[in-house]
């Protein structure tokens, strides 16, 4: 495992605790093909979220908020840390079709970035996809 990221926010945080709560997917995800390694995380779990950082230590404000929404509606999801990732970062533009991150996959299928989950958000549509 490489040196912990989480060190740079805190330096008393213990690996091991990190290992346990974390809910970041691993990087490489044991496939050389970029776009098969895309669809094995997106059906990993049901609700990813590819971002800048993780939810510990999110590495843009758009991807911070994204995960202080789902955080606020007490949602299961899983994050993928691009910056880990440059040939899934520029991929999975193209896989999608959305230039930006983070980028939220609910079953399979892209919901939008952080201004479509800020609307759904606002309009209680994203607590009731989650539902």
């Amino acid at each position: 495992m490489s040196e912990n990221p989480f060190k740079i926010a805190n330096p008393s945080l213990n690996q091991d605790h990190v290992d346990k709560v974390s809910n970041e997917i691993p990087s490489g995800f044991d496939e050389t093909d970029t776009i098969k390694r895309i669809e094995k995380i997106i059906s990993s779990h049901p609700l990813v979220v590819f971002m800048k950082g993780n939810s510990f230590f999110p590495q843009c404000g758009f991807s911070a908020n994204t995960v202080g929404m789902l955080t606020q509606l007490n949602a299961e999801f899983k994050t993928y840390d691009i910056l880990r990732d440059p040939e899934l970062r520029q991929s999975i533009k193209d896989f999608s079709n959305w230039p930006t991150f983070p980028q939220v996959y609910h079953n399979g299928k892209l919901l939008g970035g952080n201004d479509i989950m800020n609307e759904l958000y606002q309009s209680g549509e994203l607590k009731n996809l989650l539902s």
